[in-house]
């Protein structure tokens, strides 16, 4: 495991820490490769947040460590800590001009996706953990090891199922967007996800007075022109 993980490990995991290094290790990939993450494609792409999982949430290999998952040292029972890690996950996406997406997050954070779509389908209800003073326990079981026999409260949160929603509707705006600028692959993405249909999305007016456009037309732009038939004279 890397020094900046265990550092974030010492440090209770806090969110200053992980973005970071996230950061950090984006900017190593570019140096290590010699590429610039804007020019690279989709793929490309996916390397490198497999990298910056590897370094940064990858957990220790030690399974009696009770504070991590088998796939991450990301505490599941802190839903404002992966609601914050998501917020800096979908703004370096946007920052870099690469798709948002479940399947993105699972590989830079390490939580399955599974997971993930548990949490939409309500499969995981899960708990926010207060102290008496009021304060959110970001880990009850560490928290019940260092304040046994003390008290606490809990409440049930639907923080988890809002991750989803965010990324789900992250997506579709990032899938517009991509859209908008021509990508082919985007628009037909949410035809099939998001059960866009033949000529009905409706993208934003452009500001400079342009008219609106459907998806469908701005595709028909990048078309191969159709070979016009012979005329006799």
């Amino acid at each position: 495991m890397s020094k900046i993980t265990e550092r974030a490990v010492e440090e209770e995991n806090t969110v200053e820490v992980y973005e970071s290094d996230i950061d950090l290790y984006l900017h190593l990939y570019e140096e290590e490769k010699k590429v610039k993450c804007y020019d690279i494609n989709q793929m490309r792409w996916n390397s490198v947040l497999m990298y910056i999982y590897r370094h940064v949430f990858k957990p220790i290999d030690n399974p009696s460590n009770i504070r991590h998952r088998s796939n991450s040292t990301i505490n599941y029972n802190d839903p404002d800590m992966i609601n914050s890690i998501c917020d800096h996950y979908i703004n370096l996406c946007y920052e870099y001009g690469k798709e948002i997406s479940i399947a993105g997050f699972s590989k830079l954070t390490g939580i399955d996706e599974s997971t993930i779509y548990a949490w939409a389908n309500s499969e995981t209800r899960s708990y926010v953990y207060y102290d008496l003073e009021g304060d959110v326990i970001p880990d009850i079981a560490y928290w019940k090891m260092r304040h046994q026999g003390e008290e606490y409260r809990q409440k049930l949160s639907s923080a988890h199922s809002d991750i989803y929603k965010k990324l789900s509707n992250e997506r579709e705006t990032c899938l517009t967007a991509m859209t908008l600028q021509g990508n082919i692959g985007a628009l037909a993405k949410g035809k099939i996800e998001k059960g866009w249909v033949e000529g009905s999305l409706v993208l934003h007016r452009e500001q400079d007075g342009n008219a609106t456009r459907t998806a469908d037309q701005i595709a028909s732009d990048y078309q191969e022109p159709k070979q016009l038939p012979d005329k006799d004279f």
